[in-house]
């Protein structure tokens, strides 16, 4: 019984702890905001003219790497879609290919069966000496 207290009291301790550094952590975030939002920042000395501009050509400089990147970014979509789009049509080519081919195919085989009727009709009128329907 007596670790059961020990390891309750240690627990105890350890949230008690935990509690006052999230409280601690809060209030000093609290303190640093209030203070930048109202321009008492830590900083002793404001930025200089020559730092904001060794800054902004900075920044200038890694907008234009950024623009050209995104330009690139974009110009490779296109062309992925203009490649994607060409290959669909090609398949849509071959598609509506094999599709008259395939009719073709289907209409040529019911012109050879009337054919083969047709002279296996004739064939048999021959044979019988009547014509069907010249009476």
């Amino acid at each position: 019984m007596d670790m059961a207290d020990d390891l309750a009291v240690e627990a105890k301790i350890h949230a008690r702890q935990v509690g006052y550094s999230a409280v601690a952590g809060v209030r000093e975030f609290g303190t640093e905001f209030l203070k930048q939002m109202l321009g008492h920042s830590g900083a002793t000395s404001p930025v200089s003219d020559d730092d904001l501009a060794k800054k902004q050509a900075v920044d200038d400089e890694k907008s234009k790497q950024e623009y050209l990147d995104l330009r690139a970014k974009v110009a490779a979509i296109y062309s992925d879609h203009r490649v994607k789009s060409q290959k669909e049509e090609q398949m849509r080519q071959q598609q509506d290919v094999q599709v008259k081919e395939k009719t073709m195919d289907d209409l040529n085989q019911k012109r050879q069966m009337r054919a083969d009727v047709a002279a296996a009709v004739g064939k048999n009128s021959a044979e019988t000496g009547r014509s069907w329907g010249a009476e």
